[in-house]
């Protein structure tokens, strides 16, 4: 409704590299502008009737800034036999730490089971299933739940989720498929599946800092997917 009015307009900015947002909202008597750039949590510029009001950048570079730069070279270098050893060495804090996380998503697949908010794919899956036309092994299982519970974080539930390499999608994609699967291994050791998990956030992590902030194809599909896998 609001763009057949032409109250709201919408294009590609030209010159721009990398991630860019510029949006600008004007009334009567005022107008401001906002713009994102770099990353997607960086607010570059605000401007209210003319005037800057300052941004992020003028605070100086943040300690995470200075952290993310150092960690990706130190994780691009690590090769899957390092993040092996990473992970075989987690202690009981480290375990318990991913568990919450985990805990947080749970919630999230539950949900989305149980309401099917979003376009509801965990649900229509689960639906098929009730009436015999998927079978539930442990691959279809793995799925079901993981859609549910990224259909309850694009749904707009307000529920936490613990983010990977900054998504949310991201975590449940490279954690939920992993827990679930474990459900249908028999194991002594009850932490194996955290550790599981571990390894495939670190490798989710690898590529993700690889490819860049932006990429081409879903993260959760590129990074996630081979995470899990």
């Amino acid at each position: 409704g609001l763009v057949r009015q032409g109250r709201v307009t919408a294009g590609i900015a030209p010159g721009t590299t990398g991630l860019f947002v510029k949006a600008t909202v004007a009334c009567r008597d005022h107008s401001a502008t906002a713009v994102i750039s770099g990353r997607h949590d960086h607010v570059s510029s605000r401007v209210l009737d003319g005037r800057e009001l300052g941004c992020d950048g003028e605070l100086g570079p943040g300690a995470s800034d200075a952290e993310h730069a150092a960690l990706k070279p130190w994780l691009l270098d690590m090769s899957l036999t390092d993040l092996v050893c990473l992970v075989n060495a987690m202690d009981a804090a480290d375990l318990e730490y991913v568990r919450e996380g985990l805990a947080l998503n749970d919630a999230l697949v539950e949900y989305g089971l149980a309401h099917g908010p979003g376009i509801a794919v965990g649900r229509s899956q689960l639906g098929l299933i009730r009436q015999g036309l998927l079978k539930k092994d442990m691959v279809v299982w793995a799925g079901v739940r993981t859609a549910s519970g990224i259909d309850s974080r694009m749904g707009g539930v307000p529920l936490p989720a613990m983010t990977l390499a900054g998504s949310g999608n991201q975590c449940i994609a490279a954690g939920v498929p992993v827990v679930t699967v474990a459900q249908y291994a028999s194991m002594e050791d009850p932490n194996l599946p955290v550790r599981a998990v571990m390894l495939s956030y670190l490798i989710t992590c690898s590529i993700k800092a690889g490819v860049g902030r932006l990429s081409a194809l879903c993260g959760s599909g590129l990074a996630a997917g081979a995470g899990v896998a």
